[in-house]
């Protein structure tokens, strides 16, 4: 049995091989329970005006913030408790039982969690839910939304109104807000999928 998460993090900049750091890591599962940290890194860590613009948090918060080993047992701790709510549901958990759900989770966000909360990571599969992914995938297959044959943007944008919706507020490029939002884009886009709208055109 595998178990979905929603997962995002705010990193210093895009490219990891250039330096960037993981700076906020956000869990959340479909049951209510959530995890969210700031990642303190010394002063010199690489970063860019452009990433600091959309995440926002000040360098001050960055330096005063518990290290990444301490977040990393601490969220391992918290997905162990996960798979001991799975246990007692009756689930039965297998190797690296977590699957990642976010917009581009696999290609952008795991990569820094795999280098900055490598403990964690090992109960996190390789394997991920993209949001973006499905949003191609929907609209290659022509796949229509009350009645209307949706682009990719069209699509990521419905899913994202109606995580908010949910949601209640809107908190966008905060890890938490954005892991929630992002089971939420989930369901909504995997019910979507299996309503009686669904109609492939080819």
């Amino acid at each position: 049995m595998t178990l979905l998460i929603g997962l995002d993090g705010e990193m210093s900049d895009s490219e990891l091989d250039k330096g960037a750091v993981l700076i906020q890591i956000g869990v959340c599962d479909d049951y209510g329970n959530t995890f969210e940290s700031l990642i303190g890194h010394d002063a010199g860590w690489y970063k860019t005006e452009q990433a600091s613009a959309v995440h926002k948090i000040p360098d001050e918060d960055i330096l005063a913030a518990e290290r990444a080993d301490v977040v990393d047992r601490r969220l391992y701790r918290w997905l162990e408790d996960r798979l001991t709510e799975a246990r007692i549901r009756g689930d039965h958990a297998v190797l690296r039982p977590f699957v990642p759900v976010g917009l581009n989770v696999g290609g952008f966000d795991m990569p820094f969690v795999r280098k900055f909360l490598p403990e964690s990571s090992s109960l996190i599969s390789r394997r991920s839910l993209d949001i973006n992914a499905l949003c191609f995938a929907f609209e290659d297959a022509q796949v229509t939304y009350h009645g209307e044959r949706l682009t990719f943007s069209k699509w990521k944008e419905v899913a994202k109104d109606n995580a908010e919706e949910l949601l209640g507020h809107s908190n966008w490029h905060d890890a938490l807000y954005d892991a929630r939002a992002a089971l939420e884009a989930y369901n909504f886009l995997t019910g979507a999928f299996r309503s009686i709208d669904y109609s492939p055109s080819y």
